[in-house]
């Protein structure tokens, strides 16, 4: 059935409002067929995106996202576009590309309402990239930026980790030092907990772990002894 095109885009989102993703991509797609120049087209743009990123069909939104941004970059959806399309990026593992989104954003749109998030996932992304230098060099951008604030917290967080999990001790033991003296938690991802608990972490993981000894078979005449008496029941792990 074909509706006005305000009415399709206002049905679309109470759909998706109520998580009845495909009826939301029905209306959607009729906007973007019947009325493909009609102002509302990028509210359909982006709905159709969101569905379809609901549903966990990634490869899918990225296209809806790309026009969007390209289209639009002087709205607000235009700027969803480009952060979520960035998301996207990341859950089929195109990971530099997702930086490079999120980077993006950072120039394009420094008030942006996701300008800590473009910036804080830009570091996680090129983590996972492999690009360790270029993660480094955008927690510093990070701490340049946000001061003294939440966001400053969780891009030392995001060093950490990395430093962490490729076994970079020492520096490890330095961030983790720096948090606990200067970050400020409250409204921020990690807790100082979390990070005493991390900072534990490298030292447990240097400790070398004792030689294993060498086993000593029993002779027959300790065999013997040992199953002369009544048998124990075997401890089971639950």
């Amino acid at each position: 059935m074909t509706l006005p095109a305000g009415e399709h885009v206002s049905r679309g989102f109470t759909y998706m409002d109520n998580r009845h993703f495909p009826e939301a991509r029905e209306h959607f797609q009729k906007m973007l067929d019947i009325y493909p120049t009609d102002p509302l087209i990028q509210r359909a743009l982006f709905g159709m995106g969101r569905a379809l990123m609901w549903e966990r069909q990634y490869a899918k939104a990225i296209p809806y996202f790309d026009r969007l941004a390209r289209e639009f970059p002087a709205s607000k959806d235009g700027r969803e576009g480009l952060y979520f399309q960035a998301s996207c990026e990341v859950r089929v593992g195109n990971n530099a590309e997702a930086a490079r989104h999120w980077q993006k954003y950072t120039v394009m749109y420094p008030q942006g309402e996701r300008i800590d998030g473009s910036y804080v996932n830009s570091i996680d992304a090129l983590r996972e990239a492999g690009l360790d230098a270029e993660a480094t060099a955008w927690v510093e951008k990070v701490r340049e930026r946000f001061r003294g604030q939440p966001t400053e917290t969780n891009a030392l967080q995001a060093r950490l980790r990395m430093e962490i999990n490729r076994g970079k001790w020492a520096d490890a033991e330095a961030t983790a030092a720096l948090m606990q003296a200067q970050a400020k938690f409250s409204g921020s991802m990690t807790s100082l907990d979390e990070i005493k608990y991390l900072r534990a972490s490298p030292s447990k993981s240097k400790r070398k772990r004792p030689k294993r000894s060498r086993c000593i078979h029993p002779s027959p005449i300790q065999v013997r002894r040992i199953t002369a008496g009544s048998p124990r029941k075997a401890r089971v792990a639950h």
